[in-house]
């Protein structure tokens, strides 16, 4: 009996638990009517309470007015609880700039959700929709239509978060012969039959002419299918979560994903992206296959490259693999790179700008007397060959290190690059530097002409602390 597969199906795919409440979409069609009453059916084997939820979406005048009657006195009959919500949907749909087909699905489970709420069962409850498996066809054609992923071609899927969809196994031919047979009342809503929505279009023509010149179980077939790639889509997740976990480092600002990205399959590659772009955007909407692939890419090209993604996303090639960051918005006339703090002598100095925030401590040591245990922030220097003022900045043209004994010098720009610091990190490193000689970058080398030897008596010792770098994209 279709009572009794439609209970199955509940349970196989665990949609329900003892003693839990669930609010029915019920919009007063064929599909909606045969859900209420499958669960009516089972309510006491189920011990569920449910609640009768109608969305009117302000559109059809006096056959919206109808179906609300008709859904209202439907509950009356079987006293349920009945909530009526009301919208308009034209309105919303303009004002969010979305489709009348969009409005009216964010309405609808926003209505769902409110139920849920003041009942006082939002952390415990369920939504039922009625959606059959002929709907499920048509979203997997329509998905397929648009150039969907896998994820889009699974179509609707039983249970998903808190919502239900008990009659997914039901086609819509068993639904209707239901209803005949037990005799019960629905409505037709006027626009189901109507062009004016893609949906329908594939409802009422394109499906149809499938069935009846291709097979007759197409239905069947793309359920079949989307099922199948259903599981597909979760063993990629479950493989992609594992890769994420080992490629991907989070960052304030976003994701980077290291090169050992380029060796993964090609699948797997689109599906990590696609992952790591959702996270960063923290949407999913207009996020495309486009744009996946050209993140792809950017594991095969130079340094520096970057590409312009949705919801002001970056993607940029690094040394070691790619950034994922939102790209943030600065106030040139605020920041001042060029502001630099002049040494005099011993005591603590302290430097912040936009990019950098640290202190420096310095104090006169002596060779004979001192214990050298050196770190990347903790260095001794010599006095006697300070030209001039010594001055706490971040990096400006022309400077320079000098790195052996013969004097060889390095520009400052070509020794980042030679370590591969990422140019958007190059402002947030402090230097102490002598004019354009820079006597030490802060954190990674000293100018060999400053080191201290064994014939030298007076020295400085340096000691930096660094409060945050705040990295900023060209």
């Amino acid at each position: 009996m279709m009572e009794n597969k439609v209970l199955n199906y509940i349970n196989e795919n665990k949609m329900i638990k003892a003693g839990e409440t669930v609010v029915v979409g019920v919009s007063g069609g064929a599909d909606s009517v045969c859900l209420l009453h499958m669960l009516l059916k089972h309510k006491e084997t189920l011990r569920i309470k449910l609640l009768v939820v109608h969305v009117h979406h302000g559109i059809r005048g006096e056959s919206a007015d109808r179906d609300a009657s008709f859904v209202e006195e439907l509950c009356g009959r079987f006293n349920l609880p009945f909530f009526l919500y009301k919208y308009n949907i034209p309105e919303f749909a303009k004002k969010e700039g979305m489709s009348t087909e969009e409005a009216g699905r964010y309405a609808r489970y926003e209505a769902f959700n409110k139920c849920l709420k003041e009942n006082g069962v939002e952390d415990m409850g369920k939504i039922a929709v009625a959606h059959n498996k002929d709907d499920l066809a048509e979203t997997v054609l329509l998905n397929l239509f648009r150039g969907a992923g896998i994820k889009g071609l699974k179509g609707i899927v039983p249970l998903r978060d808190r919502i239900i969809r008990p009659v997914l196994c039901l086609d819509r031919g068993e639904i209707e012969r239901y209803l005949q047979e037990s005799n019960l009342e629905y409505i037709t809503d006027e626009t189901n039959l109507t062009e004016e929505y893609t949906r329908n279009k594939i409802r009422l023509n394109i499906l149809p002419l499938i069935k009846s010149d291709i097979n007759e179980k197409a239905v069947e077939h793309i359920e079949n299918t989307a099922m199948n790639l259903g599981l597909i889509d979760d063993y990629m997740e479950c493989q992609c979560k594992l890769e994420y976990d080992r490629l991907v480092e989070e960052r304030a600002d976003g994701l980077f994903i290291s090169k050992g990205f380029a060796e993964l399959h090609k699948a797997m590659q689109g599906q990590l992206i696609k992952n790591c772009l959702y996270k960063v955007a923290k949407k999913r909407k207009d996020i495309s296959t486009v744009h996946i692939s050209s993140v792809v890419d950017l594991f095969h090209m130079e340094v520096g490259k970057c590409v312009n993604l949705p919801y002001k996303m970056i993607a940029k090639r690094q040394y070691e693999g790619v950034d994922i960051y939102i790209q943030k918005t600065y106030d040139n006339k605020k920041r001042d790179l060029t502001y630099a703090i002049n040494i005099q002598g011993e005591g603590e100095y302290v430097f912040e700008n936009e990019t950098v925030s640290a202190s420096l401590n310095i104090h006169k040591d002596s060779y004979k007397e001192c214990i050298f245990i050196e770190n990347i922030y903790t260095k001794w220097i010599r006095c006697d060959i300070i030209k001039g003022n010594l001055q706490l900045r971040t990096r400006k043209a022309g400077d320079y290190i000098v790195v052996d004994s013969k004097g060889s010098k390095k520009k400052l720009k070509d020794y980042f690059i030679d370590l591969k610091i990422p140019r958007e990190e190059r402002d947030s490193i402090l230097l102490l530097a002598n004019g354009n000689e820079i006597v030490w970058i802060i954190g990674y080398r000293l100018n060999w002409n400053y080191r201290v030897t064994s014939e030298l008596q007076n020295i400085y010792k340096l000691e930096a602390k660094m409060k945050k770098r705040i990295y900023k994209e060209d």
